[in-house]
């Protein structure tokens, strides 16, 4: 029963630990997506000087 009751608590601390991750998560994701318009918008950008 010890055993059980140890792996209760084991797992609600993961459980929290994987709820405290998400905020930062999802603002790295935010960011990324960012960085990625703005390559994509740098690529075109330097596309059209040169066909110019």
């Amino acid at each position: 029963m010890k055993l059980e009751e140890e792996l209760r608590v084991e797992n609600a601390n993961l459980k929290a630990q994987v709820a405290d991750l998400k905020a930062p998560i999802a603002q790295l994701s935010e960011k990324l997506t960012q960085v990625q318009a703005q390559s994509a918008h740098d690529a075109l950008f330097t596309a059209l000087l040169g066909a110019v």
